[in-house]
């Protein structure tokens, strides 16, 4: 468009009013540098605009990282107002480049702002900790009592530290106590139980008796050997008891189950992390028992609930135990179910006949022992021939305590009989 002049009167001012006798030329407009111009607003407010949304989403994605508590969310609502705000201000005002340039600073200064750095790390500390948690207790390496105490008595909590202008600097790290493995007091009962060992003694008796008869073939009862008569002993009679004692005692579990809580400390803490747990459960239901704005039947169903849970952690008259000693008293009755003693006895009667080799007389102990050595016997003049047998050391041993200390007063080996009873050879013995 070419330029043109417009002609207005002259503005003269006499008075107050306007004198418009006199026109004024202006030079013609050029439409394309207005064009132009309005396009290059528009670009910088757009450009702005851009700056302005890229700055809330990376707000966003801060909060996003922060805890959802509420000190957390006001602080952070006053922290992105700050910014929005100043640059909002400015794009209101139509001040696109202002508001860009101050866009572009104020996102890298929010940025880099330590205490929102320091707040972001502690969150994920805090989270970390908690998927810990949850996983422990989907494993079963933890209760879900424990699970409970730990988040209440370590909410998340923002601890900011300040340099020596006040100005704050950073942040104190999130470091609750982890649970440790629970084990169940019967599982740590069961590793006492084969720590110790069982003890183990023995005690077996025999009683070994002569059959013998008289010169009439009559069964008799021998208290003391008599040279002067003809007896026949042919074999004996003995019984045998054995009697064992096993056992386990409640002192040697208890010594051990001591000394297993004082060096094994993933038991001894499993077992103060269980006393802590239901402390802690007792204090929240005794806690609304003695809240007066609950209803009475759940005031007294939480009472009945805490003193049943006060009965865990107390003696027998009713005094509350010291954590460190809750160990000790939870496992003693479960040790003294496991203590035992078992006695075991066995019995046995039998009767045994025996051969006597040689046709000559010996006397004597010697003599005797040297015919139950002896391996071949021949049985007068019935030719018949045995083996092995002769007189027993377990008899011999019966005739020192029944007949005689002496080996003069044991009986002497006489002439060989030829009787046979019960397939084994019977020897007279005078």
């Amino acid at each position: 468009m070419a330029n043109s002049t417009i002609k207005i009167n002259d503005a003269k001012f006499n008075g107050g009013q306007i004198n418009y006798n006199n026109p004024v030329n202006l030079k013609s407009v050029d439409y394309n540098m207005l064009v132009n111009a309005f396009a290059k607003q528009e670009q910088r407010e757009e450009k702005a605009n851009e700056a302005y949304a890229t700055m809330q989403d990376a707000m966003n994605a801060a909060r996003e990282q922060l805890h959802n508590d509420d000190a957390t969310r006001t602080w952070f609502r006053d922290f992105a107002n700050k910014y929005q705000k100043s640059i909002q201000d400015r794009i209101n005002n139509g001040d696109y480049a202002s508001a860009l340039n101050a866009a572009r600073k104020m996102a890298a200064e929010a940025a880099g702002n330590e205490e929102l750095q320091a707040r972001i790390k502690t969150n994920k500390q805090y989270d970390t900790w908690k998927d810990d948690l949850d996983k422990s207790v989907k494993s079963g390496d933890i209760r879900r009592s424990t699970y409970n105490r730990m988040l209440a008595e370590n909410p998340y909590v923002f601890k900011p530290r300040y340099d020596e202008n006040g100005n704050v600097n950073g942040g104190e790290d999130f470091e609750p106590p982890k649970p440790v493995k629970h084990y169940d007091p019967n599982e740590i009962a069961a590793t006492i139980f084969q720590l110790v060992s069982e003890e183990s003694t023995s005690h077996a008796r025999s009683n070994v008796t002569p059959i013998v008869t008289d010169e009439n073939g009559k069964r008799i009862t021998v208290k003391r050997f008599d040279n002067d008569k003809q007896w026949q002993v042919y074999g004996t009679t003995s019984s045998s008891s054995s009697t064992t004692t096993t056992q386990k005692t409640k002192e040697d579990l208890f010594k051990q189950t001591e000394n297993i809580l004082k060096t094994q400390t993933a038991y001894s803490d499993s077992l103060l992390q269980d006393y802590y747990d239901i402390e802690f459960e007792y204090k929240q239901y005794q806690d609304q028992a003695d809240n007066e704005s609950l209803p009475a039947d759940k005031r007294a169903e939480a009472q009945e609930r805490a003193n049943q849970l006060l009965a865990k952690i107390s003696d027998d008259k009713g005094n509350k135990y010291k954590p460190t000693e809750y160990g000790l008293a939870v496992m003693k009755p479960i040790i003294e179910e496991l203590a035992y003693r078992r006695v075991s006895t066995e019995r046995g009667n039998s009767t045994q006949f025996y051969k006597q080799g040689g046709a000559q007389a010996k006397t004597g102990l010697d003599e005797a022992q040297d015919l139950d050595k002896s391996t071949t016997t021949t049985a007068g003049a019935s030719g018949e021939t045995g083996s092995d047998g002769g007189i027993t050391e377990q008899v011999l041993g019966v005739f020192k305590k029944v007949f005689s200390s002496t080996k003069d007063d044991l009986p002497k080996a006489g002439r060989v009989s030829g009787t046979i009873m019960n397939g084994n050879q019977i020897s007279t013995l005078y």
